[in-house]
């Protein structure tokens, strides 16, 4: 891995990479679990809405974000 992966971007200085991949991660795997890959699905290619249904719950044997 870059060294500077784990740096904050020098024009976001309040942004952590790895934080926000976590959280990409996160949501798309809530997004499987809801289903919404499936294009059946009401909220199909959406994921408004996933973090206030599920919270912090583990979806996978993850550990929880930071």
């Amino acid at each position: 891995m870059n060294a500077t992966a784990t740096q904050p971007h020098r024009f976001m200085p309040g942004c952590n990479p790895l934080i926000q991949q976590a959280r990409q991660d996160r949501l798309d795997a809530l997004y499987e679990r809801d289903g919404r890959h499936d294009p059946a699905h009401p909220a199909h290619q959406t994921y408004t809405g996933l973090w206030a249904k599920y919270g912090n719950e583990p979806c996978t044997d993850e550990a929880p974000l930071p």
